[in-house]
């Protein structure tokens, strides 16, 4: 085979070491704010989307017993270790994320607890 006069030859540079800010997603701070409710300790999530359905988010978790405290740029939350709260009514607003992952860590709680929202969330 022949290699044409302006062929380039690429080689392997060894691993790619990169650090780079994504932009803020309701989707990935809703999660994050599940996952650190969850969490035993103390989780920070920096540059967390503040949104109404985030918002709507953070009283479902804080109402499961997860402390959540805003700074300038970042959130912290102190998990229950799994140890949910239970007894209690979780309210969603018109986050329908909200709703569903409330559902969900509410099924995890040892008490029965409500999941309720907005009358065009529950239709």
């Amino acid at each position: 085979m022949t290699v044409p006069d302006t062929a380039v030859e690429v080689l392997p540079g060894g691993p790619l070491r990169a650090r780079f800010a994504a932009p803020a997603s309701k989707s990935v701070t809703n999660r994050l704010l599940a996952v650190a409710a969850l969490a035993e300790g103390t989780s920070r999530l920096r540059h967390p989307l503040v949104s109404d359905d985030t918002a709507a988010m953070r009283r479902v978790v804080q109402g499961l017993g997860a402390q959540v405290t805003a700074d300038a740029d970042a959130w912290t939350v102190r998990g229950t270790g799994g140890r949910l709260r239970g007894g209690g009514v979780l309210e969603a607003g018109l986050s329908g994320t909200a709703m569903r992952f409330g559902v969900a860590l509410a099924a995890l709680a040892p008490s029965p607890v409500t999941v309720t929202g907005a009358p065009p969330l529950l239709r």
